[in-house]
């Protein structure tokens, strides 16, 4: 975030920027006074600790309570949805969440992702839900005691990626294979949570240089003396799953599913891929692979890569701006104007509909 604040302020050119926090060895500290010179506030995690202060303030974090003045945040519905359709790509039985009780971002994350289930007749096991951060971080028991109540195998959204990196330690104690008996999944792609987990840990990259940008252009307009709406709430879509060996792992029954699942996965992202491709390169009819397909997975391969293929869009629509002729060459599709028939058969939208709405 901090980065597309600063990519704002150097194409605004006369901001000069102060980063305050409450760990002096790190960053400056303000007090009170400082704050009555500052012309404006990007506030993150401390917003309820700020002085009384005159400036104009737009919240950069999901918001716990009635915002009192504009907010940019993740959207926590779409990462839920989007961590449900990875999961249930794995093709493992059962689901489940681990969360914080207390943070509005973590219960709209459970909600999108248990809404995502229920659209598919999935029901996700018993959440664990920590009352704190305190308690998460100190909850190796409790976890330990709500891993021995699972049904196995399991695929985990885990609300963030410190939770994640958690639960991968108690289940490596708990002598659950990851991934093949727990698969899990985090949400920001921290790079130090994510590469010092083993396996390392898959997780949703949210789009934090957007929010931070879009925070600052908001505060730009407060301070030029726009009047800005206090309750709206700016909700930026989510970049991507990036999977790393945390939940690399097929769990259909049937292995040619599997393999197919594979197939699509990787190569349907950048080119538009056809089912008698797939069914030639593992050997099999495709008669034979759509009837195997739709037993285990519950929809055809044509659907499953359209899934994959319409995500990829809809992520480079919505956390870039990517003009469209790129996006079809980036994709594989042979002219832009393939690019928006398949968005219309998608969403029911032109690209520039689906960006512009969002």
């Amino acid at each position: 975030m901090a980065t597309g604040v600063a990519k704002y302020a150097s194409e605004r050119g006369n901001w000069s920027i102060v980063v305050a926090h409450d760990q002096p060895e790190f960053y400056v500290v303000l007090g009170d006074d400082d704050y009555g010179k500052l012309d404006g506030i990007v506030a993150g995690y401390a917003w309820e600790r700020l002085p009384q202060i005159d400036c104009p303030v737009v919240y950069a974090h999901t918001p716990d309570r009635p915002n009192t003045a504009p907010t940019v945040c993740a959207d926590n519905t779409e990462i839920g949805r989007l961590a449900a359709a990875h999961l249930m790509s794995l093709g493992l039985p059962y689901v489940a969440f681990v969360g914080i009780e207390t943070n509005a971002f973590s219960y709209e994350r459970q909600h999108g992702f248990e809404r995502e289930l229920k659209i598919h007749c999935r029901q996700a096991q018993l959440p664990l839900l920590f009352s704190n951060w305190h308690e998460m971080m100190h909850g190796t028991r409790k976890l330990k005691s709500w891993l021995s109540t699972l049904l196995l195998p399991c695929a985990v959204f885990c609300a963030d990626d410190r939770i994640a990196s958690v639960v991968v330690s108690a289940a490596r104690q708990s002598n659950i294979q990851v991934p093949e008996r727990l698969a899990i999944l985090g949400v920001n792609d921290d790079d130090l949570a994510c590469a010092s987990t083993v396996p390392a840990l898959s997780s949703i990259r949210i789009n934090g240089d957007l929010i931070g940008y879009e925070a600052a252009r908001q505060l730009d307009r407060s301070m030029s003396g726009e009047s800005p709406n206090r309750r709206v709430v700016v909700r930026i879509p989510p970049k991507e799953v990036v999977q790393r060996g945390s939940t690399r792992v097929m769990g259909f029954d049937d292995l040619t599913v599997c393999e197919a699942m594979r197939l699509i996965q990787a190569r349907a992202i950048r080119e538009p891929v056809v089912v008698d491709q797939i069914a030639a390169q593992l050997g099999v009819h495709r008669q034979q692979l759509n009837r195997s397909f739709v037993e285990c997975v519950g929809h055809s391969p044509k659907n499953e890569i359209d899934r994959v293929r319409g995500d990829r869009l809809r992520a480079l629509l919505l956390s870039s701006a990517m003009p469209i002729k790129q996006i079809a060459y980036e994709m594989g599709f042979g002219s832009p104007s393939q690019l928006i028939r398949f968005c219309r058969r998608m969403y029911s939208k032109t690209p520039l509909e689906l960006r512009e709405g969002a």
